[in-house]
């Protein structure tokens, strides 16, 4: 059974920069608004972001957690192989010494501990243009757009399969989380 909670955000009625792009391309606006309204906490958007990574049969990229973002900003690093082709071994390997870490072999996605689940599908859709698409593709482009329609179908239709009550002015999903 997966526990984790959910936070009603209030909308704050400003528009994302890629909003034009995504008015335009997306294939389900609505349902992106409406995930712009839950706000997941850590253990919500690991679960899924680990769920839509399998059932797009792509790898799971390392999730990092900061307290200073907000919940309507993230931030995605594409896997290692894909930042060798864009800027060169050496070029990453000296990120990689400056930074005394290895660059994220799958990609990673940094997330608020609380995270608007539209945020989670944003960062995912980014995710699975790296994993597959060809290299070179806008990183805010139409296909971009394609999987955070893909990905926000998964994280909408994850959330809509639980059951939600309010405790201490918090939603809790009660119900097991679905798998596949």
């Amino acid at each position: 059974m997966m526990t984790f909670a959910l936070t009603p955000l209030q909308d704050d009625n400003r528009k994302s920069r890629h909003d034009f792009t995504v008015r335009r391309f997306s294939s389900d606006y609505e349902l992106l608004v409406r995930l712009q309204s839950i706000g997941v906490d850590e253990a919500g958007a690991g679960y899924l972001i680990a769920t839509t990574s399998t059932l797009a049969g792509v790898p799971q990229p390392t999730v990092t957690f900061h307290g200073a973002r907000g919940p309507h900003t993230g931030f995605y690093q594409s896997p290692r192989h894909r930042a060798v082709l864009r800027f060169g071994e050496e070029a990453v390997a000296g990120w990689e010494r400056d930074r005394r870490r290895r660059w994220p072999t799958d990609g990673m996605i940094r997330l608020g501990r609380t995270t608007s689940a539209s945020t989670v599908a944003h960062e995912l859709g980014h995710h699975l243009t790296q994993h597959l698409e060809r290299p070179g593709v806008a990183t805010h482009g139409k296909l971009w757009v394609g999987h955070f329609d893909a990905a926000a179908r998964i994280v909408g239709g994850e959330l809509d399969g639980v059951q939600l009550t309010a405790v201490g002015g918090r939603l809790l999903n009660q119900g097991r989380a679905r798998s596949s």
